[in-house]
């Protein structure tokens, strides 16, 4: 969260010196007389610091989107000294730059790396809807070329005062610059699908790339000089490149593969430029052959008429997809709801059956469901069982509750369950109260010792608990011990239960807070006087 409020602290101060620089250069060359020396070094000195900031900025990318921002410093490097160049030109050497010179080559290929750029940043874009984005794309390039040939390529092509070398070097900034109108496009069309988060960077790289592209196409090769009115749009592209290598956050980069439309304006914005941009080439064509050739103009309306009705189909369609959106997204959230209601009913049915195998007042499992663990045991999967019974009686419980009521009684078994608890495991060890003052431990994949230390265990801590209901604060606890271990086909829950049973006889007749191991003998010993429990 730090990282990320730094991160925004940052590009408002680098927003804020971009208008700061933008002031600052246009009154220079307002107020100045001769402004050449000023608007030279300070495009030298705006395009070097984005270079170093895009440096810094495409460090705090993963290590596999950096290429962009590589391609983009390494173009603002060239572009810088290709600026550095014509100063020396003009201003130390007092020179006219000629064109061609190496200012166009380092230019050019300034040019060049911004297109590789703008390349692999597209390529991290996301590419739903990708044969509609497509011809959207072509659409508004080839109306762009249009236009660009027209009034940009076709003067240059026709002026005779230019060399056969300088046209051809000048034809190259228009067919860079389709290329920049290429990738803008192809921003806006994918990057519409982009969640709202991520729109910034989207936005100053298609700003960066909108500016030079008008700067560019203002730029009037053979007549222009420096201090014009133009020189602060390129470095103030540039600096709108280092917002974009702030927004978003890095670490907020990674995108779902589908997502919704987040932001409106924009998404409305990249549908209806094809279509704008057609009818302002057709409203061209029929303003200059509406006198020469009604042919021409009456199928250039009928085509303007094509396309105003494919763009209020277009509007409907969208009007239609809204309300599917709306559909889905109500219909996910009563799935949501629905989901919801059943993690509700699925934990109150769960609960529901835990308190149906439980003993309200121990919290362990009662009678009937222990009983059911107990005969269940013959469906295991195992050829074999090692099956552990202990069996626990509070001595002298009768008389707890005839002395000091059954209230304290229950506190008795309340505490004795708490006691019990931490001694089990849900898979080994599993407990339930099996009769009135009688709890039933069932041992499975166990051994002798492990239930002789178990037991040991449970006295020690009957002795080291106080029960406050008590007058000694302490329970005494009589238990039986059986050990059984065979093939499952002879298994026998009911005389396991018996054999506890009688070991915890026998662990009452002979003294009281003992265990006792059942033994074969014990199956003689006839047990006279239950009520001594």
């Amino acid at each position: 969260m730090t990282f990320l409020i730094e991160h925004k602290r940052i590009k408002r101060y680098i927003f804020s010196a971009l208008l700061l620089y933008g002031g600052l250069y246009y009154g220079g060359l307002f107020m100045l007389k001769e402004p050449q020396a000023f608007s030279d070094l300070m495009s030298i000195g705006g395009e070097a610091l984005t270079f170093w900031l895009l440096c810094a900025a495409q460090r705090l990318w993963p290590p596999e989107e950096r290429q962009p921002w590589i391609f983009f410093a390494t173009g603002m490097s060239l572009y810088t000294l290709g600026d550095f160049y014509w100063y020396l030109m003009e201003v130390p050497l007092g020179m006219e730059v000629p064109s061609p010179s190496l200012c166009d080559a380092l230019y050019l290929v300034s040019c060049l790396f911004y297109l590789l750029a703008l390349i692999h940043y597209i390529r991290q874009e996301n590419r739903q809807f990708l044969l509609e984005s497509s011809f959207n794309i072509l659409i508004s390039l080839l109306v762009s070329t249009a236009f660009i040939f027209k009034y940009t390529m076709l003067p240059l092509l026709q002026d005779p005062s230019l060399s056969l070398l300088s046209k051809g070097v000048n034809m190259m900034y228009p067919v860079f610059d389709l290329g920049f109108l290429a990738g803008i496009f192809s921003l806006l069309f994918y990057g519409t699908q982009k969640p709202v988060g991520q729109h910034q960077a989207l936005f100053f790289i298609m700003a960066s790339f909108i500016l030079q592209f008008a700067a560019d196409q203002l730029y009037t090769p053979g007549i222009y000089d420096s201090g014009s009115l133009l020189d602060p749009l390129w470095p103030i592209s540039a600096g709108l490149l280092v917002l974009a290598a702030l927004s978003p956050a890095p670490v907020q980069r990674t995108a779902p593969k589908f997502f919704p439309v987040k932001s409106p304006a924009l998404h409305n914005a990249a549908l209806l430029l094809p279509y704008l941009l057609t009818i302002a080439l057709l409203i061209l064509v029929i303003w200059q052959h509406i006198g020469e050739d009604p042919l021409i103009s009456l199928l250039t309306i009928t085509i303007l008429a094509i396309f105003l009705r494919q763009l209020f189909i277009q509007q409907r369609n969208q009007q239609l997809l809204a309300l599917v959106q709306k559909s889905n997204a109500e219909l996910l959230q009563a799935q949501q709801q629905l989901e919801e209601q059943n993690q509700q009913l699925s934990l109150l049915s769960r609960q529901k059956e835990k308190e149906a195998h439980t003993d309200f007042l121990t919290g362990l499992f009662n009678r009937r469901y222990i009983n059911h663990l107990l005969h269940s045991l013959p469906d295991t999967e195992k050829a074999e069982l090692q099956i552990g019974l202990i069996l626990i009686d509070i001595d002298f419980f009768k008389q707890i509750n005839d002395s000091f009521g059954h209230q304290a009684g229950d506190q008795v078994l309340y505490e004795f369950g708490r006691l019990l608890s931490p001694l089990l495991h849900p898979e080994k060890r599993l407990a339930g109260r099996f009769g009135g003052d009688e709890f039933l431990i069932l041992f499975q994949e166990t051994s002798a010792p492990e239930l002789e230390d178990f037991a040991q265990q449970l006295l020690q801590a009957a002795n080291a608990t106080p029960i406050p209901a008590l007058s000694n604060g302490r329970i005494s606890l009589s238990i039986g011990i059986t050990h059984w271990r065979g093939p499952v086909g002879q298994y026998n829950a009911d005389q396991l239960v018996q054999q506890a049973d009688l070991a915890l006889y026998q662990a009452k007749n002979t003294g009281r807070h003992k265990y006792v191991f059942f033994f074969p003998e014990l199956a003689n010993i006839h047990v006279s006087d239950i009520s001594t429990r």
